[in-house]
């Protein structure tokens, strides 16, 4: 068996590994931060609007914190689709690794290593996806809080 295939491999295990508890930790902590803090801003000047008694059009600001609450959601979907496509990353690794290693491997485990691989492009695109749409609501959420910020309001 080629050495440098199975010190490869191993290596991509330690990866994956890695990279199981990295997930929590990605852009989505920014996507999480941004959107809380969108969210108690929205309150905020709700808060300020009803104590000012100030009566502005608030549909921008309403939708800018529906968007900061989406994107909070599908980030937290993200998160669990992220963790399945390195826990299944993880166990096709192992199997690899054991292919590459001097037993032979069986069958069915080879038809295990197939499904795990297969569930790691399934979650991985899920991933992505949700990744995709928590950023973009996040970045609705800005754009619409600041245009509410540049044209709702009335002038000091």
């Amino acid at each position: 068996m080629n050495q440098g295939r199975l010190e490869r491999i191993k290596m991509h295990l330690l990866d994956a590994k890695d990279r199981e508890s990295y997930s929590a930790g990605r852009i989505d902590l920014l996507v999480i931060s941004v959107s809380g803090a969108g969210v108690y801003l929205v309150f905020e000047t709700l808060k300020f609007l009803i104590a000012q008694k100030l009566h502005v059009e608030q549909d921008v600001l309403l939708c800018g914190g529906v968007c900061f609450v989406v994107a909070t959601l599908v980030n937290f979907a993200s998160q669990w689709t992220g963790y399945y496509t390195n826990r299944h990353e993880v166990c096709w690794a192992q199997y690899e690794h054991k292919r590459m290693g001097d037993e032979p491997m069986a069958d069915d485990e080879l038809q295990k290593q197939r499904k795990h691989d297969a569930q790691v492009r399934r979650y991985g695109w899920w991933t992505r996806r949700l990744n995709q749409v928590s950023t973009g609501a996040m970045l609705l959420g800005i754009v619409l809080l600041a245009l509410f910020y540049l044209t709702a309001l009335p002038a000091a």
